[in-house]
């Protein structure tokens, strides 16, 4: 079987430099497809609407526009045969200038010609290849790496969503020490970063988009008092500031001999020919519509800013049309139109602190306008480029939904300072790693009152308290439980990988479920690491495994799907195990103690 291949022409100035070819190690099962187009010639290799998450090259169809598809964690060799002699040749510098770990030389030249391997491993998303001659780049050939995760674009913005209203939730954290310098209005967003990271948050479908069709089905209004001169005939009600205007208004009396029944004798028969009536009407011009109006065009200006800042071919580009397109939507409304213009904003309208929509609203535009945007750095190294390392950030995301599970379950409001490491200067922000981390959580069974510590990122060492008899290993969560005179260990390893295999009831349909290899490593836990119980690992799936070493839960090792599009249903089992756990290690204590 033939391999899959693309071979590409460069140019710098409009002229030809070199061919650029990429070829799959593996063999193709589509021989003899081949075309030409304006991006070079494909051997071996499909065009398709939908890509999919075994074939290593695709030519896939993305919005009305073909793309070379690669796909992460697979082997390609690349390599850039020039047409002439050039005293430094570079390939791939708009990539190697990202992450250098995904190249590696074969450093075997031949007629000047250039050749490695190149492996994406779970980097995904968009990036370019190109060369650069004699410090001359060449023109930008996009392509994308896919995940073999299902979905993985959505679980990308859902996991930075996520993860920006974690950064987010400081601002209303008020024993942090940024908390008083949120009240200063310098705006501090330097990065497009910290821009785009805000609108991918704010453009999910429970914030902004929730938020604003609220507000559109019950768009709040005030009772507006009008008034107008009519003939006096047309009149439909007379009330006490209409009979004074009459009074007050001479000129516009004149003498009548049929006066209206019970008109008051000291007019003598005068009566007015108009008189002014009040009326009243609903109006949509309140200050609160005024903020919301404020808001939504902020925002149209903050995307066209970005539109028109970021380089033409940049990746993040489409999902900003796409906010545009909301964003526009929204100030199409025709009651819009009868909203005015900002000019006080009502800091103590009830309306703002506690109408559903509107207070929403509130929390978005404060954010915003007030310009704190803490810059959490290890997720800017993930996302800031073309490519997006989605191992690292659903470890992130995992320790956030732990955190939140445990909130739930012991009734206690997140401590932001520790989970942090808080730099005031430069208001950047890193997470705490190691005993820093630690989160202390009071739960209750059966009626006794159990302390559990969570800690991300805590070393286990064979000189150490925290002890591993054999090498030093670091599980990405630890809970630690414990009792009067003893203490037992529950880990967790966020793994962004899964394997796809039938379904048992419906046809075409995969199971996303834990590979073994990663099963393995937390039975390396459990065993290597004093007082371990159960070691468990997250990832994106659909299937829950627990294997037990007696009839009890614990001791065990397992896996747990968490799943970025699909938490509440995921983090509530999450949730109801954990309990499960510790309940089983309570119980364990008790019978050892007794």
């Amino acid at each position: 079987m033939e391999n899959q291949k693309i071979k590409i022409p460069l140019h710098v100035k409009k002229e030809i430099i070199g061919y650029l070819t990429i070829i799959s190690l593996y063999p193709s099962k589509f021989i003899g497809i081949n075309f030409n187009n304006n991006l070079g010639s494909f051997s071996n290799i499909i065009k398709t609407e939908i890509p999919d998450d075994i074939t290593p090259i695709q030519f896939c169809n993305l919005g009305n526009k073909y793309s070379i598809m690669l796909l992460e964690e697979t082997p390609y060799q690349i390599s850039f045969n020039p047409l002439n002699s050039y005293d430094d040749i570079r390939i791939i510098p708009t990539i190697l200038e990202k992450t250098s770990s995904v190249y590696e030389s074969f450093n075997l030249p031949l007629n000047n010609q250039l050749s490695g391997s190149i492996n994406f491993k779970s980097f995904a998303g968009k990036s370019f290849f190109d060369v650069e001659i004699d410090g001359e780049r060449s023109n930008l050939v996009p392509f994308e790496v896919r995940s073999k995760k299902i979905n993985y674009q959505q679980h990308y913005t859902n996991m930075i969503g996520d993860l920006a209203q974690a950064v987010s939730g400081i601002l209303f954290q008020q024993n942090t020490p940024l908390f008083e310098r949120f009240y200063f209005d310098d705006k501090l967003r330097n990065t497009h970063y910290e821009d785009y990271i805000f609108l991918e948050y704010l453009f999910l479908d429970e914030n902004l988009p929730y938020a604003y069709e609220h507000i559109r089905k019950n768009v709040y209004v005030n009772l507006v008092e009008h008034n107008e001169t009519i003939p006096t005939s047309f009149a439909s009600n007379l009330g006490h500031s209409g009979l004074i205007n009459i009074i007050c208004s001479p000129e516009y009396l004149h003498k009548t001999e049929d006066p209206p029944i019970n008109w008051p004798n000291n007019m003598k028969k005068f009566v007015p020919e108009s008189i002014n009536q009040s009326y009243y009407e609903d109006s949509v011009d309140t200050q609160e519509n005024r903020l919301l109006k404020y808001f939504l065009e902020s925002i149209d200006t903050l995307i066209e800013s970005l539109l028109n800042n970021l380089d033409k071919e940049h990746n993040i580009k489409e999902r900003l049309h796409l906010f545009d397109e909301k964003i526009n939507e929204y100030l199409s409304d025709k009651w819009l139109e009868h909203v005015g213009k900002l000019e006080i904003v009502p800091m103590n309208s009830q309306i703002l602190q506690k109408k559903e929509g509107y207070r929403n609203i509130f929390k978005y535009y404060l954010n915003y306008e007030f310009g704190f945007r803490p810059q959490w750095e290890e997720i800017e190294d993930l996302i800031k480029g073309y490519e997006r390392k989605l191992s690292e950030l659903y470890e992130f995301w995992c320790y956030f939904k732990l955190l939140k599970i445990m909130e739930k379950l012991s009734g206690k409001k997140l401590n932001y300072e520790n989970v942090f490491e808080i730099n005031t200067n430069q208001w950047t922000l890193n997470l705490n790693v190691g005993l820093k981390s630690r989160q202390t959580f009071n739960l209750n069974v059966e009626d006794e009152e159990i302390t559990l510590d969570l800690f991300y990122n805590k070393s286990f060492m064979k000189n150490s308290t925290y002890k591993s008899y054999s090498l030093n290993l670091i599980p990405d969560y630890t809970f630690k439980v414990n009792f009067k005179n003893k203490y037992y260990f529950l880990h967790f390893d966020a793994k962004y990988k899964s394997k796809g295999i039938p379904n048992d009831t419906e046809y075409n349909k995969k199971d996303h479920v834990y590979k073994f290899e990663d099963v393995y490593k937390m039975h390396t836990y459990k065993d290597a690491i004093v007082n371990t119980k159960g070691a468990y690992v997250l990832y994106p799936g659909n299937k829950t495994k627990i294997y037990r070493m007696e009839e009890g839960i614990i001791p065990s090792v397992g896996a747990f799907p968490l799943t970025p599009d699909n938490t509440h249903e995921q983090e509530e089992h999450i949730s109801k195990c954990i309990s499960r756990l510790i309940e089983a290690l309570y119980l364990e204590y008790r019978s050892k103690k007794e």
